[in-house]
């Protein structure tokens, strides 16, 4: 379950690089 965490994660540190 703890992968599923870490991806959320790296989609939400995606996000806010796009958003930049």
């Amino acid at each position: 379950m703890n992968s599923l965490i870490d991806r959320s994660h790296r989609w939400i540190a995606d996000c806010l690089q796009c958003d930049r």
